[in-house]
């Protein structure tokens, strides 16, 4: 599958851009909401989308909530460090940072179901 992960810090993308190849995704990294948007609405092989929930600009929530209308069927997982931060969306799962190789595989497999 090829996974959209926007997150604006570089260490925080690289890593996770590594994780999600070693479980075998093809993955396109983008260090913004707006260009995550961009992407989205370029590109119609994206199968998941990974957000950053802090970033400056657009958040990974209001991210989410643009692309709704032309993608609603997308799998899309918030990350975010913040313990509050919640969905109501119902294609969309939150995963707290920090995570392990175990818990984004998990919670991949989980957004991906929600069919």
């Amino acid at each position: 599958m090829t996974i959209l992960v926007a997150d604006d810090e570089d260490l925080v993308r690289s890593v996770v851009v590594r994780l999600l190849e070693f479980l075998g995704h093809e993955v396109v990294a983008v260090e913004s909401g707006e260009a995550a948007l961009s992407c989205l609405r370029e590109r119609d092989d994206i199968g998941l989308a990974l957000l950053d929930e802090q970033m400056p600009g657009l958040r990974g929530s209001e991210v989410l909530a643009e692309l709704r209308p032309s993608r609603p069927e997308l799998p899309v997982l918030l990350s975010s460090g913040d313990s509050g931060v919640r969905s109501e969306d119902p294609k969309a799962l939150v995963l707290g940072k920090p995570y392990r190789l175990e818990a984004l595989e998990a919670a991949i497999a989980k957004v991906s179901a929600l069919n």
